[in-house]
């Protein structure tokens, strides 16, 4: 093999004697040219309308085929100094990648020195091609962006410095495509990255669970990273402490697939980071020691990355894994530094989740302990309604009977004792029916014997009987409710006709109880008073009293008020509440 030279002066000298002296008629080397000259112009208007990398590859590989008529072409795009986009032709059809020790030597050359290089073959050396030509494809400030390989394997026909002319005409031409092409790629890779970045925003804002939360993030980092596969975990805590990763479920073809695994401390690439706090890098999957054997049977599992998901103080929360297939390229730390990022992002995430998951267990604990006590106050109560009923009311009977004895046994000369008597009968009379109200207003009898409903309208009878409030009363037909919500509703009933009739100047209310749309029961007291205004504190605890008992009963509670125009207070409660 002869050393490979630089021909471009040759062949435009070449080039230029044959098209002054060549008969068109008769000249076959004529002919030859001006087919090339119709294959470049073929060329050029396909390369002006292709915008994606890999298919212009393609389209240069066929073209530089047919261009020469040789039997194998190749293209290989470059960025940062390395080969990311390559296509090859054979005999006109897209074939695999296949270039020997003396075609990577020669785009060494031409990567390094800018120009053409030729390389002719020695039959005495046993190769089985003629001429190699490796022509670079220059971009903006002279830089190479991309190279072509023609390999000549007919004999006959040896690559002449006519064809070197051709082929660095077609480098010209696919210049500014290649160009364009790699300008429409980064546009594409920048929107992708947009849309990833609102992905994983949206992932890590939306209120869901942290395992739901990792896979949605493991997804869209796949799909950044054009990784074919890979799982997530989360580290669990035993009762004694002790800690280890789990794992639901792997990624693959673009769905979670159920993967139950557990890996203590150590123990497969999840635990070297859980212990290690660190990377794990595989560049064989199936041969490396920490790896899964399920997924090391697997061909599209061949290279991994696994990173921790950490918090800020640097405890190991989970993990995230990344699965490559054979051919492709080997995870980087850039790589790896982006998913250690995002798990930065999803160990607030996690952490918030958590806390916010502790606040509703607290919350629901004091809820609970809330209702718990609100029913032992009403057991109490009920108690001491029963016990001012019965015991209190029993004695006050007993009192004026022995005062009617004692009336019976003075003489009725002795009228100052009389009176005196008649005296003690009324205020023990008076004092009987304040202990009637006091263990009614306590506990209602009537809300144990007759229910709920005919409870309010005995509330709203005392109301007219007692402070000249009249209340209008309409409750629907359907109305069942469990003892708390009743206890409660009544409970909220009273202090808001209570309300009215202290502070609202008015002397009417109305209270409405009827199915909402979504089947809760909705309550509305109202009155057409001097109303308030909403801001301003209220002095009293009646109204944070009655929102603590919506809440007990996982209700809503709202009131609407304007100086001048009434108060609407509106109960909604579960039914079963």
């Amino acid at each position: 093999m002869r050393t490979a030279r630089s021909v471009r002066t040759v062949a435009e000298e070449v080039g230029a004697e044959l098209l002054t002296h060549a008969d068109p008629r008769t000249s076959r080397p004529f002919r030859h040219l001006r087919r090339q000259l119709q294959q470049l112009s073929l060329a050029a208007q396909e390369f002006a309308e292709e915008r994606d990398a890999q298919r212009l590859a393609s389209c240069m590989a066929r073209h530089a085929c047919q261009l020469l008529n040789v039997d194998y072409a190749s293209v290989a795009f470059y960025a940062n100094g390395r080969p990311d986009i390559t296509a090859a032709c054979r005999g006109g059809t897209s074939c695999a990648l296949d270039e020997s020790p003396v075609v990577r030597a020669l785009v060494e050359q031409v990567l390094q020195e800018h120009s053409p290089r030729l390389a002719v073959g020695d039959s005495n050396e046993g190769q089985d091609w003629q001429d190699i030509l490796v022509v670079p494809v220059k971009g903006l400030h002279r830089k190479v962006i991309a190279t072509v390989v023609f390999v000549n394997k007919k004999t006959e026909r040896p690559v002449s410095d006519t064809d070197v002319a051709a082929a660095v005409g077609l480098a010209r031409i696919a210049s500014a495509s290649v160009d364009r092409a790699r300008l429409f790629g980064h546009l594409h890779e920048w929107s992708r990255s947009l849309e990833m970045l609102l992905s994983f925003n949206a992932a890590v804002n939306q209120r869901l669970e942290p395992p739901q939360m990792v896979r949605q993030l493991l997804e869209n980092a796949a799909r950044f990273l054009k990784a074919g596969s890979g799982c997530v975990g989360l580290v669990v805590e035993g009762p004694q402490g002790e800690r280890w990763m789990e794992s639901e479920g792997r990624w693959e073809d673009g769905q979670w697939r159920e993967w139950p695994r557990r890996w203590e401390r150590e123990e497969g690439m999840p635990g070297f980071v859980l212990e290690s706090e660190f990377p794990y890098f595989a560049s064989i999957y199936r041969h490396d020691p920490l790896s899964d054997p399920d997924l090391a049977a697997r061909e599209e599992v061949h290279r991994c990355v696994c990173v921790p998901i950490k918090s800020m103080r640097g405890e190991v929360l989970g993990f995230f894994q990344l699965h490559r297939p054979p051919g492709e390229p080997e995870f980087t730390w850039q790589e790896a530094a982006f998913l250690e990022s995002l798990g930065n992002t999803a160990a607030v995430a996690i952490e918030n989740a958590r806390l916010v998951e502790s606040l509703e267990a607290r919350n629901r604990e004091i809820k609970r302990l809330s209702a718990e006590h609100v029913h032992r106050l009403e057991e109490e109560r009920r108690h001491i309604s029963r016990e001012l009923h019965d015991e209190a009311g029993q004695a006050l009977i007993g009192l004026k009977l022995g005062i009617q004895v004692l009336s019976g046994l003075l003489p009725e000369e002795a009228r100052e004792a009389h009176a005196h008597l008649e005296a003690l009968r009324g205020q023990l009379n008076e004092s009987a029916t304040r202990i009637k109200e006091l263990a009614t207003r306590l506990r209602p009898p009537v809300l144990d014997e007759l229910g709920f409903t005919a409870a309010l309208r005995q509330l709203a009878l005392e109301f007219q009987q007692r402070l000249g409030l009249r209340v209008a009363v309409e409750i629907a037909d359907d109305v069942e409710l469990g003892n708390l919500a009743a206890t409660s509703l009544y409970r909220i009933a009273q202090e808001a006709l209570t309300n009215v009739s202290k502070h609202a100047q008015t002397d009417r209310a109305y209270l409405t109880l009827h199915s909402g749309r979504n089947g809760e029961l909705v309550m509305v007291v109202r009155d057409e008073g001097r109303g308030f205004v909403l801001d301003q504190p209220s002095p009293g605890l009646g109204l944070s009293g009655m929102k603590e008992r919506v809440k007990m009963l996982n209700g809503q509670w709202s009131i609407a008020s304007e100086p001048g125009r009434g108060t609407v207070l509106t109960v909604r409660v579960p039914r079963d509440g």
